[in-house]
């Protein structure tokens, strides 16, 4: 593996003219040294699609695709991208300049693990960089990916101090865990993240934290995927509530039958 290995920065767009510049300045600024850019435009009918192309280069590259959602475009970006590492970034949202090369440091060659980092979320509107991060429980560096998972899925109301969400900014995922872990799923669903980074963190041998930030964008009206509350959004979400449940259900039954058949080896032996 060469001494920096390439990160690739995959930004799915629509309709994020706003923003647009803003956010590839932001990936463009990163002090990692191997970075890749990936843009794909989901079917805009703004002049994202020509903001993006205004940053082409050898190493900033712009798709466009018909409108099929968030997690098409990223599998389209996923086709393309050639880095050891995948960093996913929403077309409205920013990193820190160190985001990147701090959580490499930590992962430190290490293609078993997933990092994550903080999140200061921001109204749309107001200085990004102004916000500060609030320390989570989640960050810090976890060994069992089964154990995170259930104190993030639980709440607070099942487990005191525990629960939340985590941005899909937030991490930096060895492109060998998504190949394990399979593609995004190609459905419009406020949870589409959580779903597939459930499958990644179980693909997963742990979690390292480090201390770059995820600068999120919040919006008060509603218009972002997260905020809707259309029939097909929540049938969706309640279709990722189940499929994390059935991926937990599945991993913790065969961690049983392992622990109960070394238990029987341990017998006989």
């Amino acid at each position: 593996m060469h001494r920096f290995p390439l990160v690739s920065i995959i930004i799915p767009v629509f309709n994020a003219e706003r923003y647009l510049r803003e956010t590839i300045n932001s990936a463009l600024a990163q002090t990692w040294p191997a970075i890749e850019i990936l843009i794909i435009d989901d079917g805009s009918t703004d002049n994202s699609f020509e903001i993006a192309n205004e940053f082409t280069n050898a190493n900033i590259k712009v798709f466009i695709q018909g409108n099929k959602g968030a997690s098409a475009a990223r599998n389209y970006g996923l086709k393309y991208a050639k880095g050891d590492y995948i960093q996913f970034l929403d077309a409205d949202d920013l990193l820190s300049t160190d985001k990147i090369e701090l959580q490499m440091t930590v992962l430190n060659n290490n293609c078993d693990l997933i990092a994550l980092c903080d999140t200061a979320y921001f109204d749309d509107g107001t200085e990004p960089y102004q916000s500060k991060s609030i320390k989570e429980w989640y960050n810090a560096d976890w060994d069992d990916p089964v154990d995170f998972l259930l104190k993030l899925y639980m709440g607070s109301e099942i487990m005191a101090g525990y629960g939340g969400m985590i941005q899909t900014n937030s991490w930096l995922t060895p492109r060998q865990l998504i190949d394990k872990a399979g593609l995004w799923n190609e459905f419009k669903c406020p949870d589409d993240d959580g779903e597939f980074f459930c499958r990644v963190i179980l693909a997963s041998k742990g979690l390292r934290y480090a201390k770059g930030i995820n600068y999120y964008r919040k919006y008060n009206s509603g218009t972002s995927l997260s905020g809707q509350k259309t029939r097909e959004a929540l049938q969706n979400s309640l279709r990722a509530v189940d499929l994390k449940y059935n991926y937990l259900k599945a991993r913790t039954i065969m961690q049983l039958l392992t622990g109960y058949l070394q238990s029987i080896i341990g017998t006989l032996a």
